[in-house]
């Protein structure tokens, strides 16, 4: 079959077009249906403005009730304010709804992390680890460019190795909390 140039380029063009026109048509179909609440709840927390993100996921909350992510963008907030009993509660009410919701699982590991209570982090830990999601692995190097992050977080897998190592030392030589690597770990949204 010998088919020209001519009509190889414009079937190429026939399917980019088409492409482009299917992304734009999803693209404009979900951005009527994503919560407004929710996404300026995104944005407030992003800016550290974390009572005003509880704001917004209540609102959303309030619309969309059985919606997990906002219930976890929340708990991600209460968190970042140090109301630790309050997003533990958020926590185990999502991972109860769903138990395979792994931003939830991800962040009561961090959340037990930041507490002390680093064997019930490693649970959480491992069993994010166990689901084999992108999410486990951190940001990726596209991810951290788009956000002006110049260096490669901590993930979640290093840090239970980082945990595991420190615990099987004795007491009075384990360093639990690195303040130079955690106060660099970036706020993002799962």
């Amino acid at each position: 079959m010998n088919l020209d140039f001519k009509v190889l380029k414009n079937i190429a063009f026939l399917f980019g077009f088409i492409s482009f026109a299917w992304i734009v048509y999803d693209f404009l179909k979900n951005y009527e249906t994503a919560n407004k609440f929710y996404l300026r709840g995104n944005k407030e927390f992003i800016n550290k403005n974390f009572k005003n993100a509880i704001y917004f996921y209540n609102q959303a909350i309030n619309e969309d009730p059985n919606n997990l992510y906002h219930l976890e963008g929340k708990a991600r907030s209460h968190t970042k304010l140090g109301q630790y009993k309050e997003a533990e509660m958020i926590f185990i009410k999502i991972i109860d709804k769903d138990k395979d919701f792994i931003p939830a699982i991800i962040n009561i590991g961090i959340l037990y992390d930041i507490m002390g209570n680093h064997q019930k982090a490693l649970v959480y830990y491992n069993l994010a680890l166990e689901k084999k999601v992108k999410a486990t692995s951190g940001m990726s190097w596209l991810k951290r460019f788009l956000n002006n992050i110049h260096f490669d977080p901590s993930n979640i897998k290093s840090r239970k190795l980082y945990l595991e190592k420190q615990l099987m030392l004795p007491k009075e030589k384990q360093k639990l909390k690195n303040m130079e690597l955690d106060i660099k770990q970036p706020d993002f949204q799962m």
